[in-house]
């Protein structure tokens, strides 16, 4: 298993990833971390936690949009997107997805 120590290094690793080599915008990522770390804390988890979530959101991130361009191997999800396929919809889905699974609890305020 990760220890929170490797899932931190994940989830900003992948970050960075987003923002330098897939040219999203760097809004497009960090907006939907700030609400993954909005979530997080109207949903009062512990750091524990928010990092396990954080992993979860970014590697699913990182897949949505691999599954478009398909240049890396997948962390999860083979890449299966359809051609043409937006890159930020794939992003946003994503995170959206991911953060309302893990904290229902703050899911309006995502």
């Amino acid at each position: 298993m990760f220890s929170p120590k490797k899932f931190t290094i994940l989830a900003i690793s992948l970050a960075i990833f987003f923002c330098v080599r897939l040219g999203l915008r760097p809004d497009d990522v960090t907006d939907w971390n700030q609400h993954m770390l909005r979530a997080t804390t109207v949903a009062g988890t512990s750091p524990l936690v928010t990092t396990r979530v954080a992993a979860i959101v970014q590697a699913s991130v990182f897949d949505a949009v691999n599954g478009i361009d398909r240049k890396y191997a997948a962390v999860h999800v083979a890449p299966a997107a359809p051609a043409g396929a937006s890159r930020r919809a794939a992003a946003v889905q994503a995170a959206l997805h991911n953060i309302s699974r893990a904290l229902p609890s703050a899911e309006g305020y995502i």
